[in-house]
């Protein structure tokens, strides 16, 4: 486990007893990898349903008379169009217009509002925003977010669940109570599937993934969720994006209002559009593993963008990346692939790769199609529960294949429910796991985006590089 981290999920056991060595990101142990492979956690997320613990994502509530005020001047959304019970994804902007994070602001009624946000500057960007206005702060880091996410995930959910989760529009929000725990449930996600996200107290929060684990749904890693996200295109902030892009450059330009009010970095935004730098693109590289990033892309011998996100997707069989290339390079176009280890070809190809028309994560509140009735055991009582702690071998991928479903529900909830022992020595940290697999050529190493040496960039010199000359 990562030394010195300031956050803790309370799912850390159950990550170490699938193997997960808790790298850090955003300061928080985090499953980058379990024991368990994750092509077959893409499986489960693109064919039945998967879980992801996005905890160390950052949870702010904004409330008081100028909450909506704050958080207008915060990002780039129009506020007054977040009706309570609605959601939107959007961009928060250094004063230059460049992307300083990404986030999705909730509309949760009665003044209060809440901001999901990952490893950028939003916290210390909006206190600034709420100083001179009448707002009150609650970093809350006990709330965790459990995204369940797949074909299957809404039976499953509302199988337990005391509203009607088929209900909610994509992007839509709800208080709800699921397996008999209070809970709030959105209908986004960072899969390219259908599914929802389940922010609920760090109390009750280990027995919602217990439950889930029993009903068959996959616990799976971040290595598996770059895998769905690079697909669906959906980008990572410090990675497909920094404060050295604006919301045009990298596709975002959708997420901001142009005839709202003034907000931070408002000026210098409308001021860059039409003159990019870059653009982000979706790429299939003619290669047997993942590009390891920041490798360089040539036309015609020179240098015109940079591999920020790889992956290798088995279902697909493709090498996919996320680059920024020059404006005025478009789909269909070839490039070629150089850094260590490899020299290949590369062509741009419409994003998102996966779903291009986005049916799958947007369609209407309806049951699935297909429908996926999952074998429950009998639920353990406390007592069982209580003698079932300690060290158990956690499941392996076989455990949740399509025709096992029961059989993977009962080998997760037995992993899952392995409470470990604090070590002796190390007071507050989950006990050592078993020794964490070597990371294979086709999986993202552990990172932590925050400490992590940025991409080199197109338009600015790079001792990588050299910077790239004009546009012709």
């Amino acid at each position: 486990m990562t030394e010195e981290l300031s956050r803790t999920s309370a799912l850390a056991s159950r990550h170490a007893a699938l193997g997960s060595g808790l790298e850090d990101w955003n300061g928080m142990g985090t499953a980058w990898t379990y024991a368990t492979d994750p092509d077959d956690e893409h499986d489960a997320v693109r064919e039945r349903a998967g879980m992801f613990d996005m905890s160390p994502l950052k949870k702010i509530f904004v409330r008081g008379p100028d909450a909506q005020a704050a958080l207008d001047h915060l990002t780039t959304r129009d506020m007054s169009k977040i009706a309570p019970g609605k959601a939107a994804y959007l961009c928060v902007l250094t004063e230059r217009g460049g992307i300083a994070d990404d986030a999705i602001v909730s509309n949760n009624g009665g003044g209060e509002w809440m901001i999901v946000h990952g490893s950028g500057d939003t916290m210390a960007l909006l206190e600034a925003s709420a100083a001179p206005r009448d707002v009150t702060l609650e970093f809350a880091d006990d709330l965790h977010d459990l995204s369940v996410q797949g074909p299957a995930a809404l039976d499953v959910l509302n199988d337990h669940c005391d509203i009607d989760l088929g209900t909610l529009a994509y992007f839509e929000h709800a208080p709800a109570t699921i397996f008999d725990n209070a809970c709030r449930v959105s209908r986004t996600g960072y899969s390219g599937e259908r599914g929802h996200e389940i922010f609920a107290d760090g109390s009750v929060v280990t027995d919602i993934w217990d439950e889930l684990a029993d009903s068959g749904v996959m616990p799976c890693s971040f290595a598996a969720l770059d895998k769905v996200r690079i697909e669906a295109g959906l980008l990572f902030y410090g990675y497909d994006m920094t404060e050295d892009n604006t919301p045009w450059e990298v596709g975002l330009g959708f997420t901001v209002s142009r005839t709202k009010g003034d907000f931070r970095g408002k000026e210098a935004l409308m001021a860059a559009e039409g003159s990019e730098k870059v653009n982000n693109v979706c790429l299939d590289i003619d290669h047997a593993d993942m590009a390891a990033g920041g490798e360089t892309l040539s036309l015609d011998g020179e240098p015109v963008g940079v591999i920020n996100s790889p992956c290798y997707s088995r279902r697909l069989g493709k090498s996919l990346a996320l680059a920024h290339v020059r404006p005025g390079i478009g789909a269909g176009t070839a490039l070629i692939v150089s850094g260590d280890g490899i020299d290949a070809a590369a062509t741009i190809v419409a994003s998102p790769i996966y779903d291009s028309r986005k049916l799958r994560s947007a369609r209407s509140g309806l049951r699935s199609p297909r429908r996926l009735r999952v074998a429950r055991p009998e639920a353990p009582s406390r007592a069982q529960k209580d003698r079932s702690r300690g060290t158990l071998t956690p499941p392996t991928t076989a455990d949740f294949t399509a025709g096992s479903i029961r059989s993977g529900a009962e080998a997760a909830s037995r992993a899952g429910r392995a409470r470990l022992r604090p070590h002796q020595g190390s007071a507050g940290t989950a006990r050592n796991p078993p020794p964490r697999p070597a990371f294979p050529a086709d999986r993202h190493p552990p990172k932590s985006l925050s400490n992590a040496p940025r991409r080199p960039e197109i338009q600015a010199a790079s001792p990588s590089r050299p910077s790239l000359p004009p546009i012709p």
